[in-house]
């Protein structure tokens, strides 16, 4: 069973992505990682943390061009 924080934190990372905020998202996901207890959901919020991260950064790259 997984705490109410995480499913809460990772609900708002998921919205934040949807409206292509990854630099947001990626914070939300560091944020939810710390209160997920199932191993699954730990590796999965740092898996999202790491895309929106790599999102953000290409974002940053075309935006310069």
């Amino acid at each position: 069973m997984e705490t109410q924080e995480y499913l809460t934190e990772a609900r708002i990372a998921v919205l934040l992505e949807k409206k292509k905020q990854y630099h947001a998202a990626m914070h939300q996901w560091h944020k939810a990682r710390l209160y997920a207890l199932v191993r699954a959901n730990q590796l999965w919020a740092h898996a999202r943390a790491d895309f929106c991260n790599k999102q953000h950064e290409e974002e940053k790259i075309c935006h310069k061009n």
